[in-house]
Order: C-alpha cells, then structure tokens, then sequence
C-alpha cells in the first residue's frame, strides 16, 4: 500500500503514514492558555454567548457569536430575543466589536447583524470554492424548526460578512437534530460542500428526556442547495460519550485533513449542586481523512474545564468553530467559559505549529517505519522538538526495509518548526521513488514532515 504525498504537508494527527512502530506513541499536545481574548459584559451578551464561528483573512478575522437581547437564559431555542453579534481582530489576540449598526438602534454601539431563532446556531464559513459568485462568498446555515413542516437548516449568503440575506424560508438540510452548532464549509479537496450537524445514536439510556447519546453527522452537497442524506461519523468502535458540538474545519495548511474539536458533554454529573442544569464538558480533538472515517487515538481531554469553578457549569468548554493561524504558523483557538454567568467570556489558546498532535518517545529510544510512500521533488523538513539529551534520526528505506546508501540521516536536535533534515544524497534524486522511512525518537516530538521545494 504505497502512499503518495507529493509536497504536501503531513501531520502526526493520525497512523496514516505508519506501517509499525514500537516505543513510540501519538501524543495530544498541550494547548497554552493566554487569557481573556473578549469578556462577554454588553447587556445584549451576558451569559448567552455561544456557538461562536472565526472567519480569517489574512491578519484579520470576523467572530460571530450568539447573544440574548431579553438578558435573562433562553426560554426556548425559538426565542425572538437571540441576536448574532460580530467581532474583529488583526492579530488574533484581541478582539473588538464592530458597531453594525443594523438592528436595534437605541442600544448604542451594538454590533448585532442578526436577529430571531436563526440566531440561536447561526453559523458563517468563507466559501473557497473557486466558481462561487462574489456576492456570495460569506455564506451560513442556521436554524432548528418548530414541527417538521420548518424543521432544518436554512441558507444565508453575504458579500462583506455584516450584511446578510436568506437565500430562502425553506429549510435545505431536514434531517437531523439541530439544536446546536452545525457547522459547513466548502471541501477544496473533495470538491464538494459539507455540513455536519448534531443527531441522537439510539441507545437504551435516558438523557434530559432523550433516549441516546449525542453524535455527529454530516450531508454533502456539490452547488449548497441539494444535500445528501446524513452519514453518521465512524470512529472504529461503539461511541459511549456525548458530543454536543463539533467545530470541524480544514486543517491548517494540510487541507486533505480535517480536524474537530468536539465539546464532549457528560450530562449525568454536577459539579455546582444548584446549577440550573446537569452536566460538566471538556474538548476532544479528532482529525479524518475522508470527513467520514475518524481518528481518535488519543481519547482523553484536549482542553479540560480546568480550575476555575464556574467552568464546571453545563454547556461551557464550546470551541469556536475556526482557527487562527499566526504569520508562524502558530495557531490560536478560542473557547467559552463561564456559560449561563455575566462573567461570560473567550478563552484565547495558543499551540505551536502542528502542535494538535505529534509522534512521541520519552526518555526510551523508539522507533517507527512508515509505509511504502512516494515524494514529490524538494528537501525534507521537520516540525519537531527534542530534549538536550534527546534526538530525530530518519533513515530512508527502498522497500524491502533495507538502507538506500546515502539517505542514513544525522541524529538533529534542537526545536524547529520547518527546518531541512539533510542527507548526503539529494532527495530529489529518488522523487516518485516508492520509499520507507524510518524515524528512530529519544525525548522528542515530531509534529510533522513536509518535502518542501
């Protein structure tokens, strides 16, 4: 089974490039917490944010967010009184608020740009696909449904990302179960749209008056207006946990990857005895290849409530759909803490480039053999970090696993984000050449490699 990665970068998320390995093993990497990114204190905000959406171009980004214009907790997820509110940055540590103007002009400087039910889960995404009309290059789904005759997902479309129009009152995407953020956006590599929502697995155990557990689907759609019928996530084995929301997006510059960030929920504990509801949560992370198969070999917490009591609420620990990624490659994500409270506000996170997750050894050598792959012209580089004591060899292999002459590499230390591993020889020599790599580890991490040109 050769593997063909041409250029392209190729992140440890998953064992997609590994044939076997022994002492190694796929590591979570550890998020950073860099504080308040935007406190949630205007009278149209307070304890309602939510499902919040990131939009970048270039150094800036637009932060769409749910808020509540009644100021007290949603009656229903039909209430009137829900508005999208809107945010900028121009280097993703600091928000502000854009003063829309649009709606309820005796609020003075509100940056609402939408009002109703569609703001309970409103949820934009800039369409890349290359044919899409300029007019409609912002686009949204967004919506829920009082009975089956307006149950689903309607489409919204914007030129500037502030000034939106629906596309029309008929729902498009209709089945499903879509109290929570279902999210779309435009596939380059499969060339089609997708959109992945929320439905309930049948299971025999009771939830808040549902019987099952909270799962993730997804519809395809090749023009946003006829969409296939939902296919469930697979994730290789029976899924026991919740998972209330999703925030799957491209993965940063290895778009022939997805990533999601679910917000996994338990809704059988309390950890604040008089919480208006159950339920504490934390973030999972999961990347697929296919948007069908998922990858999880690390289940554990990406990002837990932490410390902070007030986190340990229902619903909190909801990751913004979208990431920012820094001239560095760095990547800063966002969270919402303190749900239900007026001290309602973003979290910013920062991970290193490629830092979701890397190929791990501690303090024991390790080794790994990739399958058969090929690549395109260029020089290796590596996204990795090791210990003073610690080392990156990689060795290339034909494929009968024996050493090709002048491809053994050096033992490299150090801690780099794209630096050139160099052989004797010129990798360019054996481009489109069926290839093993053997990757031996001490105290390291490699995150990712890429042939670049």
């Amino acid at each position: 089974m050769i593997r063909e990665i041409k250029n392209r970068k190729e992140p440890f998320v998953d064992e997609w490039l590994i044939e076997k390995k022994d002492g190694l093993s796929l590591k979570l990497g550890t998020p950073v917490s860099l504080g308040r990114a935007l406190t949630f204190d205007r009278p149209w905000e307070r304890g309602s944010v939510t499902y919040l959406s990131l939009i970048q171009d270039g150094n800036k980004a637009l932060l769409y967010y749910r808020g509540n214009l009644s100021r007290e907790h949603l009656s229903t997820d039909f209430d009137d009184s829900q508005v999208t509110c809107v945010a900028k940055t121009d280097d993703g540590n600091t928000f502000e608020r854009i003063p829309a103007g649009i709606y309820e002009p005796g609020l003075e400087n509100n940056n609402i740009i939408l009002k109703g039910e569609d703001s309970h889960n409103f949820a934009p995404f800039y369409d890349d696909n290359p044919e899409c009309p300029f007019e409609e290059r912002y686009k949204a789904v967004a919506g829920e449904g009082h009975d089956e005759a307006t149950r689903g997902l309607r489409e919204y479309f914007s030129k500037d990302g502030i000034h939106w129009n629906l596309l029309s009152g008929t729902p498009v995407i209709t089945k499903g179960q879509f109290d929570s953020h279902n999210v779309a956006f435009y596939d380059k590599g499969a060339g089609l749209y997708r959109c992945y929502c929320r439905y309930w697995i049948e299971d025999e155990r009771p939830s808040d008056g549902y019987h099952g557990i909270r799962g993730i689907n997804s519809v395809s759609s090749k023009d946003f207006k006829v969409w296939t019928d939902p296919v469930e996530n697979r994730y290789g084995f029976k899924v026991t946990e919740h998972f209330y929301t999703n925030s799957i997006v491209p993965y940063p510059g290895a778009e022939h990857i997805l990533v999601a960030l679910p917000m996994r929920f338990n809704p059988e504990r309390e950890k604040n005895p008089g919480w208006p509801a159950k339920g504490v949560s934390d973030s999972v992370f999961m990347s697929s290849r296919n948007g069908e198969d998922w990858s999880r070999p690390c289940r554990e917490a990406f990002i837990r409530a932490g410390i902070d009591r007030d986190n340990w609420g229902d619903r909190s620990q909801i990751m913004t759909r979208g990431l920012y990624v820094h001239e560095d490659g760095s990547v800063s994500m966002y969270i919402d803490r303190h749900y239900r409270l007026d001290s309602n506000f973003l979290e910013h996170y920062k991970i290193r480039p490629d830092g979701f997750m890397s190929l791990h050894a501690g303090w024991d050598d390790g080794n790994m053999i990739t399958y058969p792959l090929t690549f395109g012209k260029g020089e290796l580089t590596i996204n990795a970090s090791t210990g003073a004591y610690g080392y990156v060899k990689i060795t290339l292999l034909d494929e009968s696993g024996n050493i090709m002459p002048g491809y053994e590499g050096p033992e490299w230390y150090g801690d780099s984000y794209g630096e050139i591993y160099g052989f004797e020889k010129p990798l360019s020599d054996i481009a489109g050449r069926p290839v093993r790599l053997r990757v031996e580890l001490k105290d390291a991490d490699l995150y990712s490699i890429q042939v670049r040109q």
